[in-house]
Order: structure tokens, then sequence, then C-alpha cells
């Protein structure tokens, strides 16, 4: 086991879905259409 003098940072739980946001869409999707759902997706507003 290799040690270093960094802490530790915690990444989050939504750490890998914001890899590749693409992908965890594209699966949802699929998804939700093999449960029955029809799936319309839009842009959210980028304004807060």
């Amino acid at each position: 086991m290799e040690v270093s003098n960094c802490d530790y940072q915690e990444l989050g739980p939504d750490y890998l879905d914001k890899l590749q946001p693409l992908r965890l869409t594209t699966y949802l999707v699929k998804r939700l259409e093999s449960l029955g759902h029809k799936v319309t997706l839009a842009q959210a507003d980028q304004a807060a």
C-alpha cells in the first residue's frame, strides 16, 4: 500500500455522473423507455 502526505478529498456522490453526462442521459432514457415511458428531453435553463 502506498502512503502519501496528501489529505483525502471526497469527490461527491455524483462524481462519476459528471464525468460522462451524455452517457448517463442516454442510459436513463433507454431505461425509462424499457419501462414503457415516452421520454422527451429539453435543455434546462442555465440562469440561476
